[in-house]
């Protein structure tokens, strides 16, 4: 992510989707499991809110990057923040929703990927760290 957000492009996207795609298969391995530090805290949605049957993640997510919401970016005030705009399904939108794909035509950043946005993974992960 760090690559993508430092110098957006294609190769750096592609790169950055590929570890994404990784992480998600190392969650699919132990995602079953409900039980232990996991249970606790919302850790579990915090990682991975789905179903989303009602689309609420995206919504949000959409809604703090048309705001250009500042405080999802912040492991400490994203924390306090609904578990939709948290874990793997915010990262996914971020890189395959409205926009990425700008990155991958070697255009403009899209508003997900500006600077000021490509500190919300590590937010993600910090938080889960603190919790």
């Amino acid at each position: 992510m760090a690559a993508l957000c430092a110098k957006p492009s294609p190769v750096a996207l592609k790169d950055t989707q590929r570890a994404f795609a990784t992480t998600v298969e190392a969650w699919s391995l132990v995602e079953a499991i409900r039980f232990g530090p996991v249970a606790q805290q919302q850790r579990y949605d915090r990682i991975f809110y789905w179903p989303d049957p009602k689309g609420l993640g995206t919504r949000q997510v959409r809604k703090a990057l048309e705001k250009q919401d500042q405080s999802v970016t912040d492991v400490n005030s994203l924390a306090s923040k609904s578990v939709a705009l948290q874990g793997l399904s915010a990262l996914e939108y971020l890189l395959y929703g409205d926009g990425a794909a700008t990155l991958a035509k070697g255009g403009s950043v899209p508003l997900p990927l500006r600077p000021s946005h490509c500190h919300q993974p590590r937010s993600h992960v910090e938080g889960h760290c603190r919790s």
